[in-house]
């Protein structure tokens, strides 16, 4: 019996894992409420093709499994909240949860494994600096600032609330404080289609390097 077939496979498989680049992207460990269950994680499949996250799960500081038939699209995101329904109320979408757990404040390990058991990606994340400190229980989340950034590193990530949003949409120039999501779907802002609402200012002359 020729192994030609099960090489090839086996290549193709792990040309699969290689490309997935699943990522943890966005952390809210210590929401501004605290009688509220506001707490989240977003992944980020930075790669080029989708990935079937069924199987997959977070443990450490929490727990959760990804049910089957969950996808995360190439460029696209997911994000699973402490508790779905508050979550809904603030932000406005459908998130994936509830996890058992909760993230502490002062810091811990997040890890995601994929449905073989192997860590695919992890977050050991702190509260003080070099890791953003408005995330410290003054509202914003913490997110990483690009997927190839190493996010176990403090220096890697930025308080939600530290972003600011340049969107040349049908109106012209404007510029939004990234306190929340920008649009829905997330990545509307950045086509020149888009139409701003109350939340856009409109760019008057800027500072050089703004």
């Amino acid at each position: 019996m020729s192994v030609l077939p099960l090489i090839m496979a086996f290549a193709a498989a792990l040309a699969g894992v290689a490309q997935a680049q699943v990522v943890l992207n966005e952390i809210q460990y210590d929401p501004a409420d605290p009688t509220r269950l506001e707490e989240f994680i977003e992944l980020h499949n930075a790669g080029p093709d989708p990935v079937d996250l069924g199987g997959w799960r977070l443990d450490d500081a929490v727990t959760y499994t990804f049910p089957p038939g969950t996808t995360l699209p190439a460029g696209g995101f997911r994000v699973v909240a402490q508790n779905p329904v508050h979550f809904q109320t603030k932000y406005g979408f459908v998130p994936l949860g509830p996890w058992t757990g909760a993230l502490r404040n002062s810091g811990e390990r997040i890890r995601l494994r994929n449905r073989s058991g192997g860590v695919e990606d992890e977050v050991t994340y702190g509260a003080g600096f070099p890791w953003p400190t408005a995330a410290r229980g003054t509202g914003p989340s913490m997110e990483l600032i690009h997927p190839s950034l190493d996010n176990d590193l403090g220096g890697s990530w930025r308080s939600g609330s530290t972003s600011e949003l340049i969107s040349r949409g049908a109106t012209g120039w404007s510029y939004r404080l990234g306190t929340s999501e920008a649009s829905t779907p997330r990545d509307a802002w950045t086509r020149t289609t888009f139409v701003e609402d109350g939340t856009w200012i409109p760019a008057a002359r800027l500072p050089l390097g703004y």
